[in-house]
């Protein structure tokens, strides 16, 4: 959760990582997430690196989270997420979109984990969980 001391607007909580559609924000990437509010549109961003962190089975006193596709995913735990997600800012360019950024966490996985597929993998399953599609171009582990 985010927010859920300052209660900005007397609701709770303003994200819920685990489940953004609970402070009606969209778990699941779409057509029409772009040209959401840049807060809205956040939603499968927050929920894709949830499930990259802790995994859609919650576990150690966090919440199971719900997937787009109905799978299970694997997480990596906080730090090695939070790794995954600076390496992805050096590979960054000004051409920011959720589909850009599927190919760089990939690509950022496979630089900093190069004997293992297991982040790789996790990254990848995360993305398929919010309905970010495969793109042209992307690393293979």
């Amino acid at each position: 959760q985010v927010g859920e001391e300052v209660n900005l607007v007397g609701s709770g909580p303003i994200r819920y990582m685990y489940n953004p559609s609970l402070a009606g924000d969209s778990n699941c990437y779409s057509s029409s997430t772009p040209n959401q509010e840049v807060h809205a549109a956040a939603g499968p961003g927050n929920h894709w690196f949830y499930l990259l962190a802790q995994g859609s089975a919650g576990g150690s006193g966090q919440p199971s989270s719900p997937t787009c596709n109905g799978s299970s995913v694997s997480g990596v735990g906080i730090q090695n997420a939070i790794k995954i997600m600076y390496n992805t800012s050096l590979l960054k360019t000004s051409s920011s979109s959720y589909l850009n950024y599927r190919k760089w966490t990939l690509q950022a996985a496979k630089n900093l984990f190069p004997g293992s597929c297991t982040q790789f993998n996790s990254v990848k399953a995360a993305w398929n969980a919010v309905n970010v599609p495969a793109q042209s171009g992307e690393a293979t582990c």
